[in-house]
């Protein structure tokens, strides 16, 4: 008990790589379909949403994509439509757009890439100002943008 309370320091620090961890573990698991472990995972895992930035959304994600892999389309699509964009993350936002798109919603898909394209674009005075790092997310994500959009057109 005592080596557990001496490294709860430790432990809070690198919670979010725990979260990160946790997440790797159910995209295997899924992957396998494993469900009973994924089950596991994701249980453990609801209560610690907080642990990373935009954890939840991340989270959300895990379970949308296992509801594709069981081929349970319609409880995909419900839960696509029923999200809200807005707030994700842009790499996060892109995936959810790809799977609207695999199920057959284009049209909320094609208007999902719109507002991602131009929630960008407010941000480019914004991008200009931050990090090299930064940068190069912000242009792949639109990269990426256009790529998905020209795939809807062909």
């Amino acid at each position: 008990m005592g080596y557990l309370n001496s490294h709860s320091d430790w432990k809070e620090k690198n919670k979010n790589k725990w979260f990160t961890v946790g997440l790797y573990l159910l995209e295997n698991y899924r992957q396998n379909m494993d469900e009973e472990k994924w089950n596991s995972i994701c249980d453990l895992l609801k209560p610690c949403t907080n642990f990373i930035v935009d954890g939840k959304y991340y989270l959300k994600l895990e379970e949308i994509l296992m509801n594709l892999f069981k081929m349970d389309l319609e409880k995909v699509q419900l839960e696509l439509v029923s999200c809200s964009l807005e707030e994700m993350p842009y790499e996060v936002r892109l995936r959810f757009i790809g799977v609207m798109t695999e199920c057959g919603l284009n049209e909320e898909a094609l208007k999902a890439v719109e507002e991602l394209t131009n929630d960008i674009q407010k941000n480019n005075n914004e991008i200009a100002e931050s990090s090299p790092q930064n940068v190069i997310f912000e242009v792949s994500a639109g990269m990426c943008i256009v790529f998905k959009k020209n795939i809807y057109y062909l």
